[in-house]
């Protein structure tokens, strides 16, 4: 594949190079200040702003960027982990597509063979200013961009895709593989290699035979995933003579995705006509097909709750997932069928609870197995925006508010409401006293010097290596136990907990909700979670003995 990509851009270079390409008049205005988007020193984030534009240098060509794309080394750079190469531009960005609008005269463009010109389209590797309107970049760094390929797949080629080739074909070197999405299509390739088919480079995949006859599937894109999902099948049939020649002719074509068989257009306004509202019915009819008339009717029937205000998911999905798309579990809802786990965080909370409960139902849970779906979720949803600042503050963990998650969670009563307050009370005792550590370790570290006066009465001679040792030694053990409090927002750690379970059965008499509380063995947990888990061991201590297993 990358000879055809080679050989593909000799060809487009020796094309142009064979043609009356008319050099146009270098008259293209270039303002002297472009929009970058520019790392905060201090807050390590991006904005855009106004900067100078970049002056060429010696064999140097002025794009004009179209795309960009996002590398690793992007974010290593903004989190100042990368800094860019000496003399470079301090921008990021390794890549980009666009046209030429300048270049220094000590470039081949003057000359006489001229591979691009002024408007040439254009993609490059770049040592940084990729996030920018105007890059320069060597003229030998160049490649041309073929017609029937956007700037935007254009952009991530020169570092993203050739890097990803280089490591699977020049370092990897599989010994059987095929790629293409058409076979037909690949063999006429090779029997002409004068035809250019570059809009396939994003849509080839790999399949390799490894030496202990593990076949590996990768690249492809889901728009191809039917052929690949054939050719791999293909390989087995070839290289296992007595399964192919039991094998019947492949019919992937003709099999309709789950939802297509009788989907038309008119689905939103047929659910419309029976009273869904039009969000919610656009919403099915996209992304269940057919199948939204079944959602539908579980709407209507009873389920027309929304999760989470602001979004068309509903109680009928959570059903309908459950018994006929195989979810098993709250983070299947939030995160795979409805994708309000990543859209917000605080609104896949909030609807956690009401999820567990419904199906709780569907699948016969216990009050055991809700609690730890529920410590499961929390934990999978801490990873999602970790900075939720804007949610955490006493005024809305309201006894009410606490008493209903718990109820809903659990599928019936909690505890009592002096035992709820507690809880809540003694979590804020502790999350208060994280706040507190936090911001007098630093003040730890500035006062290590005194510490050193205080402790070290020693020769002058020595003074000098003992000291720098001993600071180290501090320093390192301050680090390494502010590393180890170190917690999501709005959480407390698994020891903090142990110490409130323990007081929790002192006062309210029943050990058992140690166990209930650390028997998902999470490392820290948040209010509602410690909130259910003593409320289950209230309301079914018996599923919290030592010896039961569920």
């Amino acid at each position: 594949f990358m000879s055809s990509l080679i050989s593909t851009l000799d060809k487009l270079i020796e094309m142009v190079d064979n043609s009356n390409y008319k050099s146009l008049a270098k008259n293209v205005e270039i303002p002297k200040q472009m929009q970058a988007i520019i790392v905060d020193s201090e807050t390590k984030k991006l904005g855009l702003q106004t900067v100078d534009t970049p002056k060429l240098r010696t064999k140097e060509v002025m794009i004009k960027i179209e795309a960009s794309a996002v590398n690793r080394a992007d974010l290593l750079q903004a989190s100042g982990k990368y800094p860019p190469p000496k003399g470079e531009s301090t921008i990021i960005g390794l890549e980009c597509s666009g046209t030429i609008v300048d270049y220094s005269d000590d470039c081949v463009i003057a000359g006489k063979s001229k591979a691009f010109d002024i408007g040439s389209k254009v993609m490059a590797l770049l040592p940084g200013g990729g996030y920018s309107q105007y890059v320069n970049v060597l003229e030998s760094h160049l490649i041309p961009v073929p017609e029937d390929i956007s700037f935007e797949i254009a952009a991530a080629i020169p570092e993203a895709f050739l890097t990803a080739f280089q490591l699977l074909f020049w370092y990897g070197k599989p010994e059987k593989f095929s790629y293409s999405d058409n076979k037909q299509e690949s063999k006429q390739n090779d029997d002409n290699d004068n035809d250019i088919d570059t809009k396939n480079i994003s849509r080839h995949h790999l399949i390799e035979l490894s030496n202990s006859g593990l076949l590996t599937i990768c690249g492809g894109k889901w728009t191809t995933y039917r052929q690949m999902a054939q050719d791999v099948l293909d390989v087995i049939c070839d290289i296992n003579p007595e399964i192919g020649r039991r094998s019947t002719e492949c019919v992937t074509k003709i099999v309709k995705l789950i939802g297509s068989a009788s989907w038309t257009h008119s689905v939103s306004a047929i659910l419309e006509r029976h009273q869904i509202p039009k969000h919610i019915s656009s919403h099915l009819s996209s992304n269940y097909g057919d199948k939204s008339f079944i959602v539908g009717n579980l709407y209507l029937s009873k389920w027309n709750k929304l999760l989470a205000g602001g979004y068309p998911y509903t109680e009928a999905e959570v059903i309908y997932c459950s018994e006929y798309e195989m979810s098993l579990t709250p983070i299947d809802i939030l995160s795979r069928r409805t994708r309000l786990a990543q859209l917000n965080k605080a609104a896949a909370e909030y609807a956690l609870p009401k999820v567990i409960k419904l199906m709780g139902n569907v699948h016969g849970w216990n009050v055991r197995q809700r609690v730890a779906h529920y410590h499961d979720t929390m934990e999978f949803l801490r990873t999602m925006h970790v900075k939720d600042r804007h949610k955490w503050g006493r005024s809305r963990h309201t006894l009410d508010y606490s008493r209903r998650v718990v109820e809903t969670v659990l599928n019936g009563p909690s505890m009592t409401d002096e035992a709820i307050q507690f809880v809540i009370d003694r979590f804020w005792d502790y999350h208060s006293q994280n706040v507190i550590d936090d911001n007098n370790d630093d003040d730890d570290i500035d006062d290590i010097d005194d510490i050193q006066d205080d402790e070290m009465d020693i020769d002058d001679d020595e003074d000098i290596d003992i000291d720098h040792d001993h600071r180290k030694r501090l320093t390192k053990t301050l680090k390494k136990h502010k590393q180890s409090r170190q917690l999501f927002e709005g959480c407390i750690s698994r020891s903090q907990c142990l110490s409130l379970a323990k007081e929790f059965s002192e006062i309210f008499g029943d050990d058992r909700v140690i166990d209930a509380l650390m028997f998902t063995g999470q490392q820290q947990l948040g209010l509602y979670e410690i909130l259910v888990s003593c409320a289950a061991c209230a309301s079914h201590r018996q599923l919290f003995e030592s010896n039961y297993y569920y």
